[in-house]
């Protein structure tokens, strides 16, 4: 997906940017009576249904890593376990990771149990592994499935227009991303730093609009990237004689979650700056949304990952080697002197194919704290 914020989040836009000095001085106090007295429930820390989020995520996100193990342990293909490989693997486990840095620097900030350098880490280190979580699940999305249709219809080594096409959005979009990393690490460190009030919010509004502009692109390139991909899948539909259906199913479920949840995830923050107040609650239901939505985009690719069309493409043995996937009786061979019968298995390679969150507002992975009022928060 995009990139999105690194800190917690769920309900207040001052919990964003000012969470960074006030929220920590008040966790302070509530630390003092040393048992989290008041922990989760202030206004601008993060809240209980803030907690309950990161905890869920993070179980839903390891239940997907255990679903990996056992989809590559059941289907040894290779087109399997080069679209769900190290990448993949990459991908779940920093996200994965950034949840679980989400649980403790909530703790962390609740019970007052850190300082400010701690906290700040802890928020920057969580944008950095949310934003490369996503990026490899568009790297795959674009780059990886696309590469391994190419292999399919023999263009393995060529210069093709899909190749270049999707090359180029994956570099734009890496290049994009780490400048987003870079901006919103210095969002984070100067909400934490005694810096000028009113030079923080002019950058503030300079990020979020960054941010709006990086949805956009991200939606045009997962969308530019399944139209090459369903190109290619009609050429091959023509070669194997087979409908290829559940890749095609697939690829457009897929597509369709790597859309939604970015775009559920700048709703707040445009309406944010456009003055308009979304209440607390929704904006809750639109954080829980967008995460779940993006669990979906990873479980899709498992899905797409363990398609028998494939090896129905490959010409695999895997599957008989016949187009339609149905594996035929073997005829019976005669042999005539000493000579060996000789039976040949048609053999297929396969490569492979490619989202943040926010602070203090349903602010998880490096998305920036949305306003709720107007530009000030």
């Amino acid at each position: 997906m995009a990139p999105k914020g690194g800190r917690g989040g769920g309900g207040s836009s001052s919990g964003g940017s000012s969470g960074g000095s006030g929220g920590s001085s008040s966790s302070g106090s509530s630390g003092s009576s040393g048992v989290c007295e008041g922990a989760f429930v202030g206004p601008t820390g993060v809240t209980i249904i803030n907690f309950v989020a990161y905890c869920l995520f993070f179980v839903l996100m390891l239940v997907l890593l255990i679903s990996l193990c056992c989809v590559r342990k059941r289907h040894r293909s290779a087109s399997t376990k080069q679209l769900i490989g190290i990448v993949y693997m990459l991908s779940l486990c920093s996200t994965l990771f950034a949840w679980a840095l989400m649980i403790i620097f909530a703790i962390v900030r609740e019970c007052g149990s850190g300082d400010y350098n701690s906290a700040m880490g802890l928020s920057i280190t969580c944008s950095i592994f949310f934003n490369l979580g996503t990026f490899l699940l568009l790297f795959l999305a674009v780059w990886k499935v696309n590469s391994m249709l190419r292999q399919r219809l023999g263009h393995t080594g060529k210069f093709t227009l899909h190749k270049i096409i999707s090359l180029v959005i994956v570099i734009v979009m890496a290049v994009l991303t780490a400048a987003y990393i870079a901006m919103n690490s210095y969002q984070t460190w100067s909400n934490y730093s005694p810096s000028s009030r009113t030079f923080r919010n002019d950058f503030d509004i300079h990020l979020y609009k960054y941010w709006q502009a990086y949805t956009g692109l991200w939606v045009v390139s997962v969308v530019f990237g399944l139209m090459l991909n369903l190109h290619m899948i009609h050429s091959l539909k023509s070669k194997v004689h087979s409908s290829l259906s559940d890749l095609t199913f697939w690829s457009c479920i897929l597509t369709f979650f790597l859309v939604l949840y970015p775009i559920i995830d700048v709703i707040p923050l445009s309406a944010g700056l456009r003055g308009h107040f979304i209440p607390r609650d929704t904006q809750y239901a639109l954080y829980y949304l967008s995460n779940f939505f993006q669990i979906f985009a990873w479980a899709s690719m498992l899905f797409l990952a363990k398609s028998r069309s494939w090896e129905i493409a490959a010409g695999d043995g895997y599957y008989g080697g016949n187009a339609n996937g149905v594996q035929q009786p073997m005829a019976q061979q005669y042999t005539y002197g000493n000579g060996p019968s000789q039976s040949t298995v048609g053999a297929g390679t396969a490569q492979g194919y490619n989202y943040q969150q926010q602070p203090e507002y349903l602010q998880h992975n490096g998305m920036p704290a949305a306003p709720t009022q107007g530009y000030v928060r």
